[in-house]
């Protein structure tokens, strides 16, 4: 038994770009692992498809390594100058087993240990049962290839079957009941069952095809593989059933290899090289309908897919592991994958964003509904400087933002239905930068640089077409408008101050009012009914606290282990959405603020925000702050989230 030394590093992620004409606009491919330090090869994704882990191997080493889907926080769980290959997921997610010089290997990831399964005769292949408790595995203990059962935990092993010929590849049955192997007792290598208990054994398919690559469907009834003429040539896709009726799916003219189901049953991934390289293919079942996931003329190896089936992992050629993200259901995350930046208009029905479009980076816009996504995407700027930071006046006809032409400046985008028309807000001789549209849609708040050590905020007036300056010879950071418009709260500071404090700026009356002192803070939001304010204070950890305008006082909201950002109300005023990184990512939790229950949202290895919540409350868009360009839509349920228990510095 040895403990694991477990390391992190981040490993580059590229956009490969591949799209073909049967793919979702949303699709996406992305490379798992660099080619620096060895070759990659048989991932295995975990069965919530949030994690793989694959074999890289240099020389005569092979290490086992461990990264998010997104192709970061990679870590190895098992050690150097050793050979450990065919990593594989345990049906739960808490384990993985793999071969280490033929050996049976697991390693729990909770207690990060390292347990020997068998041992004493090399080990073939093998599957984990269903309840991730027993593994089976074929061996030539006794002298004959043959199949074994063992429990992860005890190591002891009792023989299943007790052929004089080749049993191997077995595949456990998603009931626990029985289990698929191939065996030579004829010519070619035929598909058989036997009970998982002992006994039971018999042939499914005939002696003339060779099979391989057999799959259960997820219902248990049906068995995928290929199945060729002999032991050599291409091989068809075929599908088998428990009374041995053989049914051919796709021809055997091309090559196929690694059937995988879909989480539905309704349909197969295989490699085949029909066309040009190999590549990943769809089998939809009913229909027999064929769908190319892939275009690529290099090749591709080793197929595996999430159990919840959002996610298609493929090898491409001998070293680079690669992510396909497949177009999600209406209940969980889809990717929006627009552009970035984005930022919606008061109603919720319009989004503008940046997107850089033949190497210049501009201002897009778009129709929007969470049930259609994007549509009518329109090109706000076409100019060869920087336009960034948009924002919407109340009706969403008009777009406020910041370019850069012959200085930093304030521009308007008029939305006309067949043209839109832009020109600057006015014109100043200093820099100005980081506007924010009044939500009534009456002033625009401003920073104005006219020195490097100073940036102060200004207020834009539209019905006389002035501006208030409001602090003089300050550092001011993101104004944020009250909901009703009558105050500006944003954090300012100064060489005398040191740290960033938070001010409060009430328009009407003109007055300026420091809410907070001597910490570093960060402006939030209001509350709903404008009588507080949430924001970020760091400390040791970046904690979320809440000022009442009402009462004056303060109130600390969380004190957890992990720093907090981000924070957005809910529909309803009761809870905040926010970021923490209790789990080394950044993750989007919820907080109903009476209570102080709070629920995950969001989890995964990308660093994530949520921008805007839904006036329906079961909608919320997020993106992601780790990779640029990364948005996504989730549509919540009664099930949302799941509750945790936070207590002061410890997550239990």
């Amino acid at each position: 038994m040895k403990t694991i030394i477990y390391y992190t590093i981040i490993l580059a992620v590229s956009v490969i770009g591949v799209r073909g004409e049967n793919l979702d606009k949303n699709n996406e491919i992305l490379c798992l692992t660099s080619e620096q330090g060895g070759s990659s090869t048989k991932p295995s994704v975990s069965p919530d498809g949030d994690f793989v882990c694959y074999a890289l191997e240099n020389g005569y080493e092979s290490v086992l390594w461990v990264s998010g889907l997104d192709g970061t926080d990679a870590w190895p769980i098992t050690s150097a100058r050793e050979k450990a290959v065919s990593p594989k997921w345990s049906p739960d997610g808490k384990n993985i087993a793999y071969l280490k010089n033929g050996d049976l290997m697991y390693v729990s990831l909770a207690i990060k240990e390292e347990k020997l399964v068998s041992d004493g005769s090399p080990v073939m292949a093998f599957d984990w049962a269903y309840d991730s408790n027993s593994l089976v595995y074929s061996s030539n203990k006794g002298g004959h290839q043959n199949l074994w059962i063992a429990s992860k935990e005890n190591r002891q092993s009792r023989r299943l079957t007790f052929a004089e010929q080749e049993c191997l590849n077995p595949k456990w049955s998603p009931d626990g009941k029985w289990i698929a192997f191939r065996s030579n007792r004829s010519v070619n290598q035929s598909l058989w069952i036997i009970s998982s208990n002992g006994g039971g054994e018999r042939q499914l398919t005939s002696d003339d095809r060779h099979y391989d690559n057999c799959v259960w469907s997820p219902e248990g009834t049906r068995i995928a593989g290929i199945a060729r003429a002999g032991r050599s040539g291409t091989g068809g896709l075929w599908l088998v059933d428990l009374e041995g009726k053989e049914e051919p799916l796709v021809a055997d003219l091309d090559n196929h290899s690694d059937p995988v189901w879909s989480a539905d049953g309704k349909s197969i991934f295989f490699l085949s090289n029909r066309g040009v390289g190999n590549n990943v293919w769809e089998l939809l079942i009913e229909s027999r309908e064929l769908r190319r996931i892939t275009h690529d003329g290099k090749g591709g190896r080793f197929l595996n897919i999430a159990r919840n089936g959002t996610a298609v992992l493929f090898q491409r050629g001998n070293r680079k592991i690669e992510r396909k993200i497949r177009k999600l259901d209406t209940k969980e995350d889809s990717s929006i994958n627009i552009g970035f930046a984005a930022t919606f208009s008061k109603d919720g029905k319009h989004v503008a964003y940046l997107k850089n479009k033949g190497g210049n980076l501009d201002i897009w816009m778009a129709d929007f509904d969470y049930n259609d996504g994007v549509k009518d995407e329109r090109r706000v700027t076409s100019f060869s400087g920087l336009d960034y930071r948009p924002t919407w006046n109340a009706d969403g006809t008009l777009l406020a933002y910041t370019s850069r032409r012959a200085s930093w400046d304030i521009w308007i985008a008029e939305i006309g239905a067949n043209a839109i028309k832009n020109h600057p807000l006015f014109e100043d001789e200093r820099d100005v930068y980081v506007s924010r549209w009044s939500p009534d849609g009456r002033h625009i708040a401003y920073i104005s640089e006219e020195e490097l050590s100073n940036s102060d905020i200004w207020i834009y007036r539209f019905h006389d077409r002035m501006a208030k300056r409001i602090t003089w010879g300050m550092h001011c950071l993101r104004p944020v408008w009250s909901h009703n418009s009558k105050f500006v709260v944003f954090s300012a500071y100064s060489e005398d101050m040191g740290k960033p404090e938070l001010f409060l700026y009430d328009v009407k009356n003109e007055e300026l009012v420091k809410i907070t002192s001597g910490n570093y803070d960060v402006p939030g939001s209001f509350s709903l009914d404008n009588g507080s304010f949430v924001f970020v204070r760091k400390e040791k950890d970046a904690n979320l606290y809440l000022y009442s305008f009402v009462s004056n006082s303060l109130e600390k909201l969380t004190d957890f282990y992990g720093d907090e950002s981000n924070p957005v109300w809910s529909a309803d005023g009761k809870g905040l959405f926010f970021s923490s990184q209790q789990h080394g990512s950044q993750d989007i939790y919820f907080m109903d603020v009476d209570t102080r229950n709070v629920k995950v949202v969001v989890q995964g290895n990308l660093d994530h925000a949520c921008r805007w919540v839904f006036k329906d409350g079961l909608h919320i868009f997020y993106e992601s702050t780790k990779f640029v360009g990364d948005l996504y839509l989730k549509t919540l349920d009664s099930s949302w989230g799941r509750e945790v228990t936070i207590t002061a510095g410890i997550n239990e």
